[in-house]
């Protein structure tokens, strides 16, 4: 049955757009169009007779699924196909078979933060002294073992080594408390579900009736508890497809196993492999040099890249002598390529090992007024002032939650002290009472001092009433809680600096906006707050990527698994950086890294540079050696770039000066002259207000540098500042003032804080109400004058 969707494949494609009954694997390089195979496969089964209910889809990330989802709408409109992650597959079912495993059905779900605060009252109720592990380690461990399926009775009957033996000494009373509080980790998910699929023979073959075609994206990168449900939801209809790459595999460390891809020959005999090697992404020297670099693993099958497109530039291989050169030179050719009009901002990925290296490249980025966008950074949820309306939902949600209601009952302050806490803690624990049962029974029976009771009366008088809106929508239920806490004055009250204090109150209200959209996306059969608290603990660090944003997009090479930019630039490619010091005695380790640094090479379709520092200068890491991957690559095929000898070499990669502005001497008769006719409006003029002596100018900046007819020094400000509106003097800038933003209109000022290009501005908007901060020498603001 042929289709235009299917007439738009290539021969490959097709062959597993196509495939309907079986076992199948599909073996996809990168760019090779795995999303619109898997997409266009479903669409052909619907197409084929295939009712979409039985359908599954698994992948790895929201951001992921939500492509795969608007793409089969656009080929089949709205359907009833599964179309999710793993741990959002998982726990729609834990919901449904909850007390197989020995939870509610309102099981609460612990981010990492909360998993901490439980396993460290773990530590204590198990009386065993941490003398080897700090409790991070201890918690890695715990979950290495989950990932592994390894269960504490498990762990309880093995020979262990010493510090395996701390692990079993605590993973007990830690998965006791977790039941206890109703909860799970983000590990739980995965090896409950496991658990159910394994134990319940009858459930299974329920399961595995309901969805006769599984398909797994990214299949590499399962563990072994994903690897056992997949398995058991295809015994008795084995139509599992499974896409991947094992060359893009570089989840080892959380317990991803390549090695599955290999098991599926094993566990299918009559498994169909179909390999699609067509590259419609990257250039072909961009793939010559991805090659080169993987067909070093050993443990690999081979495959070949084919460029489907014409030939492009080479790929640059630059050499600085320091990170803060490294930093300087990306920020300006990103700046020159945008000038040009070749590229646009959203155009531009830079790419890191760690996310400690991306503080060099902010800066200069924010020098150039380029705005970015930073994966990988502080996750919205994770936020105190979202974490502490949340702990209120979670209780709501879940009366058992111990967690939650230890940070909900004092946030804000109402007098219920750590010694208070303590002693109704200890009230519970004797008499076998969930946190909140031994709170009603201390008011009841008067057991604390008079303050405490009064405290603890009005935080259940909150409680009670935010129980008696649960069902309503979920806006409704957050307002209210902000409204009856009183938590948006408790955070007026904080001493805390204009900018920060905004920023805030701006988290509330993205906080308020992110809980009336999800109102509109929940479904009939779950309600808005159980919905709404699945979406914030199982969000991932690029769910937040908006692709949408004209911005430079800075992330860690492992959040760039699965995107793609114009122009890529791998930062620090140096010896103990990437290969990471860790990996280096061990082989396994070591090719992960390597596979680690051929998906980001892959992730360029235009332009690619990589680059490695002289002098790294952080936290010790870093040689100055070039990393050995790089002495695998073909230089005669490549542009080196020696940037040592350029004039980047005077920076001073110092990092216990953590300045705005780089310090670097500025010879004069190098700058360019600008005539007063020139000067204009478009400058800022260094008055008493926004002094910047000659030796506090930046390489970076002079370009933007002329004389005024005094003598005096003129800054342009910003990459495009021809387009820009005209800037002003800082000093006018002043509370009270009238001024113009080109996104949000007019405003007026309502505090300033800072000096100099650090001063900042609140600004109220009319059009909205909102009132937001910005750093004056980052914004293009105009002054109104009333007429």
């Amino acid at each position: 049955m042929d289709s235009q969707y299917l007439a738009q494949l290539n021969e490959s494609q097709r062959a597993a757009a196509t495939h309907l009954d079986g076992p199948l694997l599909v073996v996809a390089g990168p760019g090779s169009g795995k999303t619109r195979v898997i997409t266009c496969r479903i669409a052909h089964m619907i197409a084929s007779g295939i009712s979409p209910a039985n359908i599954i889809a698994l992948t790895f990330t929201n951001k992921a699924a939500q492509e795969m989802r608007s793409r089969l709408e656009q080929l089949v409109g709205p359907s009833q196909v599964w179309l999710g992650t793993f741990h959002g597959f998982c726990v729609r079912l834990l919901r449904r078979y909850a007390r197989l495993v020995g939870l509610p059905e309102h099981f609460n779900i612990y981010d990492a933060d909360d998993a901490l605060a439980l396993l460290k009252e773990a530590v204590k109720a198990s009386d065993f002294e941490l003398t080897h592990a700090p409790i991070g380690v201890l918690a890695n461990r715990i979950s290495y073992f989950k990932n592994r399926l390894v269960t504490p009775e498990i762990l309880e009957s093995a020979t262990l080594s010493s510090d395996e033996y701390q692990v079993g000494q605590v993973y007990p009373f830690y998965q006791q408390a977790l039941l206890r509080c109703g909860a799970v980790d983000f590990d739980d998910i995965l090896m409950h579900t496991a658990t159910l699929l394994r134990s319940n023979q009858e459930l299974r073959q329920q399961l595995d009736e309901r969805f006769r075609y599984v398909l797994v994206d990214e299949y590499q990168d399962t563990n072994l508890a994903q690897y056992v449900i997949v398995r058991h939801l295809c015994v008795d209809h084995p139509n599992l497809a499974a896409t991947g790459d094992p060359d893009q595999s570089i989840y080892g460390w959380r317990g991803a196993n390549v090695k599955n891809v290999a098991h599926l020959e094993r566990d299918y005999p009559d498994l169909t492999v179909v390999r699609l090697q067509d590259n419609y992404r990257s250039t072909p020297e961009i793939l010559t040099i991805a090659d080169c670099l993987i067909q070093n693993n050993e443990n690999r099958k081979p495959k070949e890249l084919l460029a489907a497109r014409q030939p492009g530039n080479p790929v640059r291989l630059a050499i600085y002598p320091t990170a803060r050169a490294e930093a300087e030179d990306v920020a300006d050719q990103i700046v020159a390529l945008t000038e040009q009009g070749d590229f646009h901002p959203k155009d531009f990925g830079i790419l890191y090992r760690t996310n400690a290296h991306s503080r060099l490249i902010e800066h200069a980025l924010l020098r150039r007024q380029i705005e970015y966008q930073l994966i990988g950074g502080f996750r919205f949820f994770l936020r105190k002032e979202i974490k502490d309306l949340l702990a209120y939902l979670l209780l709501v949600h879940n009366p058992e939650d111990g967690i939650a209601l230890q940070r909900a009952i004092n946030t804000p302050p109402r007098g219920i002290g750590k010694k208070t806490v303590e002693q109704i803690a200890s009230y519970a624990g004797k008499h076998g009472l969930s946190l909140l049962d031994a709170c009603r029974q201390c008011v009841q029976f008067a057991m604390l001092s008079k303050r405490a009771t009064t405290s603890l009366k009005s935080f259940l008088s909150i409680y009670d009433q935010l129980c008696s809106i649960v069902h309503g929508p979920l806006l409704d239920l957050l307002q209210v809680t902000i409204e009856l806490t009183g938590y948006r004055e408790h955070l007026s009250k904080q001493k805390t600096s204009g900018e920060e204090s905004s920023d805030i109150a701006t988290n509330l209200d993205e906080l308020l906006a992110e809980a009336s959209e999800l109102d509109r996306e929940v479904r009939e059969d779950q309600s808005a707050l159980e919905y709404f608290l699945e979406v914030a603990a199982l969000q991932a660090d690029t769910d937040k990527l908006k692709s949408d944003r004209n911005v430079v997009t800075l992330m860690t090479l492992h959040a760039a698994k699965g995107l793609e930019f114009s122009c890529v630039y791998v930062l620090a490619v140096e010896e103990n950086i990437l290969p990471h010091a860790r990996s280096k005695e061990d082989s396994q380790q070591l090719e992960e890294e390597r596979r680690l640094l051929f998906v980001g090479i892959t992730r360029a379709k235009d332009q690619l540079q990589l680059s490695y520092a002289k002098s790294r200068g952080f936290s010790g890491q870093g040689s100055g050696v070039p990393s050995s991957f790089l002495m695998e690559l073909p230089r005669s095929e490549m542009q080196i770039l020696d940037k040592t000898e350029s004039s980047y070499d005077e920076y001073h990669d110092d990092d216990s000066q953590d300045q705005y502005f780089d310090r670097r001497p500025v010879e004069w008769d190098e700058v360019s002259q600008v005539g007063p006719e020139e000067q204009g409006d478009l400058a800022v003029q260094f008055d008493e207000d926004c002094q910047l002596p000659p030796e506090e100018i930046t390489a970076s900046m002079r370009k933007r540098l002329g004389r005024s007819a005094s003598g005096r020094a003129i800054l342009r400000v910003g990459s495009d500042f021809e387009a820009s509106p005209p800037r002003m003097n800082m000093a006018l800038f002043q509370k009270g003032c009238l001024v113009s933003h080109p996104e949000f209109g007019s405003g007026e000022i309502t505090a300033t804080s800072g000096h100099g290009p650090k001063k900042s501005a609140t600004i109220r908007f009319f059009s909205s109400g909102d009132s937001r901060t910005f750093r004056l020498s980052h914004v293009s603001l105009t002054i109104e004058h009333p007429e």
